[in-house]
């Protein structure tokens, strides 16, 4: 943000807490309107300048909690890799030995096997072998049925032949607005 924006906000600051209790501003020429832009642009230029500053500050911070935990996840990870071994060797022992002390426990859970298909070849063999368990889905272009199809009044729709079709609706969205500052 430069010294003028600057300026800027701090005038405008202070004419808005002056006129807000007396009329509210109102944008009545081209003139007003490039001179709301300005404004807006300063706005802009000051939360961004924010936004840097607190990435600038998230950065710093996580860079320091990386480097003082660095050392606590290390005996961590030690720590647990004993707790696994220990338990490991008691169900070596005993397949159904537990680990568990009011301080903590380790458990184990038995993972499920992954499974990754070559997709086409795989279709391809089950569409011969075992073509019931192959979906077919169907569906149709919905770009080109708008060609087709004419909305009427309201939500209603009717295709090339006049009749109308209960199975779409058309939505009017109202309008979109967009303010752009340079």
């Amino acid at each position: 943000m430069n010294q003028l924006q600057t300026e800027e906000l701090t005038l405008w600051d202070e004419v808005t807490e002056a006129t807000e209790a007396e009329t509210p501003f109102k944008i009545s020429d081209l003139s007003g309107a490039d001179w709301a832009f300005e404004k807006l642009a300063s706005i802009h230029a000051r939360m961004k300048e924010k936004e840097q500053l607190a990435e600038e500050k998230r950065f710093k911070i996580d860079t320091w909690l990386e480097t003082v935990t660095a050392e606590d996840k290390r005996s961590a990870e030690y720590f647990e890799a004993l707790l696994i071994a220990y338990y490991q060797e008691l169900r070596s022992k005993d397949p159904k030995a537990k680990l568990s002390t009011p301080a903590g426990k380790v458990t184990s859970r038995k993972l499920q096997p992954k499974w990754d298909f070559d997709e086409e070849k795989a279709l391809a063999y089950f569409k011969k072998s075992y073509p019931e368990i192959v979906a077919i889905k169907e569906s149709f272009n919905k770009t080109e049925a708008k060609k087709l199809l004419k909305p009427i009044g309201g939500n209603q729709v009717v295709d090339e032949n006049g009749e109308m079709l209960d199975f779409v609706m058309v939505t009017p969205q109202g309008e979109s607005y967009t303010v752009k500052v340079d």
